[in-house]
């Protein structure tokens, strides 16, 4: 389950060994609801969601979910299976590197 907020989502209700399920075709770049569905890509399984730090944390301590969690749903929706990676690089917060005695 991943959770959002007041939110709880359920992955998508299949049967069958999971593993082999996701192995397939992945849409790339970062995943975009309005530019891909079941109708429109109904070969491809997995949709990457791509965010950078700063989104996500943009002041240590305050973290702003809500675009990553609005495409889970949808992607969700959609039965695909996601992948989200989480880029520190570029234009990562300088605190975060200084927190974790990086630089």
């Amino acid at each position: 389950n991943v959770i959002g907020g007041d939110r709880i989502l359920q992955p998508p209700n299949l049967t069958g060994d999971r593993e082999k399920k996701a192995f397939g075709v992945w849409s790339w770049p970062s995943y975009d609801p309005s530019t891909l569905d079941r109708r429109l890509g109904p070969n491809v399984i997995g949709v990457p969601i791509i965010a950078h730090w700063r989104s996500v944390e943009p002041v240590r301590g305050v973290y702003k979910w809500d675009h990553i969690i609005s495409k889970i749903e949808a992607a969700v929706e959609s039965a695909f299976y996601v992948s989200l990676m989480l880029w520190i690089s570029p234009g990562t917060p300088q605190w975060l590197f200084n927190e974790i005695g990086f630089i």
